[in-house]
């Protein structure tokens, strides 16, 4: 979910330098031919947990003022 939004919002998966040569080390050792499209699922089983159901409907409250009792 998290690299979604990233990807919606234009905000940049590779925040460090370390990170883009590794990137780049993993891309300069394959051919263009020998990359798939993989799915998660196909490198690691998928997880059971509880499904956390959250609403876009949440987004738009804001939470209540705090009354002030300074006078």
């Amino acid at each position: 979910m998290i690299r979604r939004k990233a990807a919606d919002f234009g905000i940049p998966l590779i925040t460090n330098i370390q990170l883009a040569q590794r990137f780049v080390e993993a891309l300069s050792k394959k051919r263009v031919g020998e990359l798939q499209i993989k799915s998660w699922e196909e490198y690691a089983p998928p997880v059971k947990t509880p499904a956390t159901v959250i609403s876009s409907q949440d987004d738009d409250v804001l939470p209540a003022p705090i009354a002030s009792t300074a006078t």
